[in-house]
């Protein structure tokens, strides 16, 4: 079932017994594919951007201004970003 929305979106109901069953299964799905070789590729990429590009996004003065790159350097985000991209670099999918 679809409905129109004020802005002339179209928007998608959903029932929400069935949204924690939508939610397992995606989450199933993305690390199926995150333990596949594609996937591997994926990590590396999304790791390397994290650990080395993003840390440069940090000095690049014109970017700095951005209130998003200013909100994430108060609040130690650069940190926490690369660890998450450690994070990634480094998961391995559990056997089952």
């Amino acid at each position: 079932m679809s409905a129109e929305g004020s802005a002339g979106q179209t928007l998608t109901r959903m029932d929400a017994a069935s949204l924690p069953a939508r939610i397992a299964g995606l989450r199933e799905e993305a690390l199926r594919f995150l333990a596949s070789p594609a996937g591997e590729r994926w990590r590396h990429r999304a790791a390397w951007f994290l650990i080395v590009a993003l840390p440069v996004v940090f000095r690049v003065p014109r970017l700095r201004r951005h209130w998003a790159i200013r909100l994430l350097e108060l609040a130690g985000g650069a940190a926490v970003l690369v660890r998450l991209g450690e994070a990634i670099r480094d998961w391995q999918p559990s056997a089952g």
